[in-house]
């Protein structure tokens, strides 16, 4: 029988872990729910891999600041550097996930499977999405296919690099999409399937380390336009506006 991996499974919060007064509401809802909580929703999820629960934070993504931020990736960079941990799951709000997950696809230093996950449906309403989310997101950080991809984000059956994640809409399922790229892969038959692969810097080819931070700095995203782009090389900013916002298509595996 072959052995299961462990993975740390760690918890912010959103709306994966809220509840409402009725299971048909869908908002106003409240974070309620850790993440042992969460798994007894998720039948089998147990025989996937071995889980080593960490609950991080547990609030609303729209409280996420660049402290907790550092935190979270100062935790992960650490569960990740274990010898015994194979990967990692983390549950997130939508509200800021594309934002996190960048960061921490730009600041840790791993090659080991990073799985972002989260639900636009609350833990409570009658259709969660959140526990299927869930259980593919295992999958996903389990399948060798996730390796060195960098940090990927499971949401609607579809797998997504960090680097190109955008929400889209704000109470559908099929809210995030990757408009510049597409999604890497996809979960179809019970199965992770990678059809892409990133090529662009990341985690342990990143030019960023915080691991030895206790402060973020403070700067302003903006998106690279070919003046820019010229811009950003004369003024020998070339090697940080690549690492940080020039985006172009993923190439196929």
């Amino acid at each position: 029988m072959p052995i299961r991996p462990k993975l740390a499974l760690v918890g912010t919060g959103g709306t994966i872990a809220a509840t409402t007064q009725s299971n048909t509401g869908l908002t106003d809802y409240d974070i309620t729910q850790g993440v042992h909580t969460l798994l007894q929703a998720v039948p089998g999820i147990n025989e996937l891999a071995d889980l080593e629960c960490h609950q991080v934070f547990n609030v609303d993504s729209r409280a996420m600041g660049s402290l907790m931020l550092l935190e979270l990736s100062h935790k992960l960079n650490e569960l990740l550097a274990r010898p015994d941990i194979n990967g990692a799951v983390v549950t997130h709000g939508t509200d800021t996930l594309e934002e996190s997950a960048f960061f921490l696809h730009l600041t840790l230093k791993t090659d080991k499977p990073v799985v972002m996950v989260a639900a636009m449906r609350p833990a409570s309403a009658l259709s969660a999405d959140g526990p299927l989310n869930l259980y593919q997101a295992v999958q996903v950080a389990c399948s060798s296919l996730a390796q060195d991809q960098g940090v990927l984000v499971l949401l609607n059956d579809q797998i997504h690099s960090a680097r190109f994640l955008s929400k889209q809409h704000t109470t559908l399922t099929s809210a995030f999409g990757s408009p510049d790229a597409g999604p890497l892969g996809l979960v179809a038959g019970g199965q992770p399937r990678f059809m892409m692969r990133s090529l662009l810097p990341h985690t342990h080819s990143s030019l960023f380390d915080v691991r030895s931070c206790t402060a973020c700095l403070k700067f302003r995203s903006f998106t690279i336009t070919p003046i820019r782009w010229r811009n950003c090389i004369a003024t020998q900013h070339k090697a940080v506006c690549k690492a940080l916002w020039w985006r172009q298509p993923a190439t196929a595996a």
